[in-house]
């Protein structure tokens, strides 16, 4: 047997046609007919997978799904004839591995789905390929291998979101190097590049970064002509990655995701952690972007004991990018085959009296450009706020930070042209 998977459903027929399904793809299956006999059947023999509707009388896939939350990781498929944004959003940020609407419950799809979250959790081994891309422990790490693994066999887009120097470049080569456009071209094209042609034969990866950076009216381009390559079936062959430093909930928000595409995108999306989440495993990440540096570099090179200590005990204010781009410095003001904690401290020290000064000029630099708009404005908020372009009431915010006086209206003068 493949696995023991546990279908809920109040539906007889629909849980019963699941069922043999999985069955003839080589699973052992539990069935249940509500969330309440679903979480009696898991507590009696815990299932390897849990595929459950999430419309139910008495318990609700959801509610089933927070349950086995508080006691198991196992991977949970939600399934819904009534699939919408806020329901599939619900389901992920709720901890469902997979959310599928009714329409794509044919056999074949949910046996491979089932299969492809057994294989996920599989991946999350120390020895498998997606641990070289993001190692560590904590769960936040656990969580996102086990994504990327679901998400790389897969054809679909994927929308790839985190802050910056979280690793979303990473995490896209990850999906590209073990997904199924392995081996094929990968072309990154910036968010002010043009849109391209994709009704034209383009490479077997194609990576957006930077959705942010798009105005609407692209972002719109962009979803149009994606939309169309997916229905003259590229994804057989190619695949198309996106990634943005903007989060899943401000992407919700947005009218272009209320298309089919942007459905599709959020479905596929997977948020990466900030470093805040799993500093416990800055040692071995650590070593472990050492060891990068290592080959680019030609030389064999290790953090010394005393240095790992301090890669613990720093208090970061970046993501991870911060911390190889400093053990890379250090490494290049290391002699022998180590880096030593005196050299790392004062690479440290540097960047931080760098940021500190950068911060000031970016300051002294707004408190210019907005004590000078407002003079040529002659106080008028409204003027200085679309000159700066920027709100009145950051323009507001601004003027109670420094602490500049504000002339009463009677005394403004006339706004200079500029």
């Amino acid at each position: 047997m493949r696995g023991n998977v546990l279908v809920v459903d109040d539906q007889s027929l629909s849980r019963t046609a699941l069922a043999n399904d999985l069955r003839d793809g080589g699973f052992e299956v539990q069935e249940a007919s509500n969330g309440v006999e679903g979480w009696a059947r898991f507590c009696q023999r815990a299932p390897d997978v849990v595929v459950t509707d999430l419309v139910m009388p008495a318990s609700d896939g959801l509610d089933l799904l927070s349950r086995i939350r508080s006691r198991s990781d196992i991977p949970v498929i939600l399934f819904s004839a009534h699939g919408t944004v806020q329901t599939t959003a619900a389901a992920f940020k709720a901890g469902a591995q997979d959310f599928l609407a009714a329409d794509d419950l044919a056999g074949e799809d949910i046996v491979e789905r089932v299969a492809r979250a057994l294989a996920a959790v599989e991946g999350d081994r120390e020895d498998s390929p997606m641990y070289r891309y993001f190692v560590g422990q904590t769960p936040s790490l656990k969580r996102l291998r086990t994504q990327l693994t679901a998400l790389a066999p897969l054809a679909s887009p994927v929308l790839v979101l985190g802050q910056r120097g979280t690793g979303r470049d990473t995490a896209v080569r990850a999906l590209h190097e073990l997904g199924a456009t392995a081996g094929g071209s990968f072309v990154r094209i910036a968010s002010a590049a043009p849109v391209p042609d994709l009704s034209a034969p383009f490479p077997a990866a194609l990576y957006l970064d930077g959705l942010e950076g798009l105005t609407p009216e692209m972002r719109t381009t962009w979803f149009l002509r994606i939309a169309d390559a997916r229905r003259r079936g590229y994804g057989k062959t190619r695949r198309i990655f996106i990634s943005s430093t903007w989060l899943a909930d401000r992407w919700r928000a947005d009218s272009t995701f209320a298309t089919e595409l942007g459905v599709c995108l959020l479905n596929s999306a997977v948020e990466l952690p900030a470093l805040s989440s799993y500093r416990e495993d800055l040692p071995e990440i650590a070593q472990m972007l050492c060891g990068r540096i290592s080959e680019r570099l030609s030389r064999k090179l290790r953090l010394s004991p005393a240095a790992l200590r301090l890669v613990s005990e720093h208090e970061w204010t970046g993501q991870s990018r911060e911390v190889e781009h400093l053990i890379e410095r250090a490494a290049h003001f290391s002699s022998g085959q180590q880096i030593r904690r005196e050299t790392l401290a004062a690479v440290i020290q540097e960047n931080s009296e760098s940021v500190a000064r950068y911060r000031e000029l970016r300051r002294e630099g707004e408190f210019t450009d907005l004590t000078r708009t407002l003079q040529n404005s002659g106080g008028n908020i409204a003027l200085t706020a679309r000159r700066l372009n920027r709100s009145r009431g950051a323009v507001y915010r601004m003027i109670r930070k420094y602490g500049i006086p504000l002339r009463p209206a009677s005394e403004a003068k006339k706004p200079t042209r500029n």
